[in-house]
């Protein structure tokens, strides 16, 4: 996602919600929540400090940690991309039905933080 484009990738965007909803969150947090390897997850924040979507400050806990906090830009980049979340959302809706929307959103949280024995 670059400053001023409309596109970004589902990881992208998934880690401005992450960011957004859970301010002050640490990569190795994020890594968990979206389901990727820790060193994924430093290059895709070093991705979206480099377009100023998000800002790395130190972490008041864990002197070798960062957190993250989102931007300005950042905040607008999610309100650009929330038309579409919602048009997806109702497209499932309609397809799913709210039982099954629901059902399905459980299960696809449930596979995001599945870890193999």
């Amino acid at each position: 996602m670059q400053k001023g484009t409309p596109r970004s990738t589902q990881a992208q965007l998934g880690a401005l919600f992450a960011v957004r909803d859970e301010p002050g969150i640490t990569q190795q947090q994020l890594a968990r929540t979206l389901g990727l390897r820790e060193s994924a997850v430093t290059g895709l924040v070093g991705r979206l400090t480099a377009a100023d979507l998000v800002d790395k400050r130190a972490n008041p806990r864990e002197h070798r940690a960062v957190v993250l906090e989102l931007t300005g830009d950042g905040a607008a980049a999610l309100d650009a991309a929330q038309p579409e979340v919602d048009r997806f959302n109702a497209e499932a809706r309609t397809l799913l039905g709210e039982d099954g929307f629901t059902q399905a959103a459980v299960a696809m949280r449930a596979l995001a933080h599945w870890e193999s024995p």
